[in-house]
């Protein structure tokens, strides 16, 4: 340890006495819902390799409003030699319904060794910052891992901190020229090939639908860390479970030919029972949703997330998104909204 270590091991054991016995209890059950270790330290060679951002923020919140807390972030990060090459918004991977999308080709590429787990709302609200190994896979990290994590009402006491012990001189610095503005990496997403229609003959055939598989945020990394998860699991809970309501609702109306899709169940399972298409949905930011799916004339792209809804061709690559452009920050109203266009078009070809 260098010289100037033991010069600044006053400050260092102030800001441990700081980290009280009760943010520590509320540190472990943040670490015990990841299944992670506390770690007294952050990686050794943090500032010599590169890193990955997994940031997570809630479904129903403005680009705006924590892109601050980013921005600042990063700016430290930076100045410190921490060479965050990629941003990937946790709530992005889960665009598409009982998936956990990858992360793009590009990144697996670039030989990144730590992983910064970043919870963030806005500035009034309380932030969660970890730091650990990347274990290059989906789940992001290992069950048991250790990480170093700090949880505050403020980013500044938590970078304020690291500040003081990457000062001490401990950790080699090889990291020299490092972005000052956060890259955002996105997953990529094929919906299929566009047809903006829905299928004239629809009534002709069983459309199907599946169900929210709730396993899927019991499942450790990303999805744990989704933010609505993460801090409010019943609440999150009920709303998938709202949502799967009104999928039943749906597959046992006898009015309409939609029908449940069993979990292990095949497209070409599917058609053989006389399926035809499936009503899907996607979710993501308005802007990257208007990426995925072409379609004309649409108002310009807010700093919002949106749901889709669409019909899915069991036979081929095509999509149904219906005439109108329909999607909505409410899934619930996303939903009523594409069925009043099926149902459109059954009533008009059915006289």
């Amino acid at each position: 340890m260098r010289p100037l270590t033991y010069k600044l091991l006053p400050c260092l054991l102030l800001f441990y006495l700081a980290f009280s016995v009760k943010g520590q209890s509320e540190i472990d059950n943040t670490l015990d819902k990841l299944e992670l270790n506390q770690a007294l330290y952050p990686p050794e060679d943090i500032l010599s390799t590169k890193s990955i951002v997994l940031l997570s923020v809630p479904e129903v919140s403005k680009r705006s409003e924590w892109m601050i807390l980013v921005d600042e972030l990063q700016q430290f990060l930076a100045e410190q030699g921490i060479d965050a090459v990629a941003y990937i918004e946790n709530e992005s991977l889960f665009s598409i319904p009982n998936k956990q999308l990858e992360i793009p080709e590009v990144l697996k590429k670039r030989e990144i060794k730590n992983l910064i787990l970043f919870t963030v709302k806005d500035k009034e609200s309380s932030v969660f910052l970890a730091i650990g190994p990347y274990n290059g896979q989906a789940s992001f990290f290992d069950k048991g891992a250790s990480f170093w994590a700090r949880q505050s009402s403020t980013l500044s006491p938590v970078t304020s901190e690291l500040d003081t012990y990457f000062k001490t001189g401990a950790l080699y610095r090889d990291n020299l020229l490092v972005n000052e503005s956060a890259e955002f990496f996105l997953p990529e997403v094929n919906l299929g090939i566009v047809s903006k229609s829905i299928p004239p003959k629809l009534a002709d055939f069983k459309v199907a639908i599946q169900a929210i598989d709730p396993s899927l945020f019991q499942q450790r990394g990303p999805a744990v860390l989704r933010y609505d998860n993460f801090y409010d699991q019943n609440s999150f809970q009920m709303t998938n479970t709202e949502r799967n309501y009104q999928i039943e609702a749906l597959a046992v109306d006898s009015t309409n030919n939609i029908f449940s899709r069993e979990k292990k169940s095949t497209n070409q399972d599917l058609r053989k029972n006389g399926f035809q298409y499936e009503l899907m949905y996607v979710s993501g930011p308005e802007t990257k949703v208007y990426d995925w799916i072409a379609f004309p004339d649409r108002q310009p792209a807010l700093d919002r997330v949106v749901h889709k809804f669409y019909l899915s061709d069991l036979r081929n690559n095509n999509i149904y998104v219906g005439k109108k452009w329909d999607a909505s920050t409410d899934w619930s109203l996303a939903l009523e909204h594409f069925l009043e266009q099926m149902n459109e078009v059954i009533r008009k070809n059915s006289n």
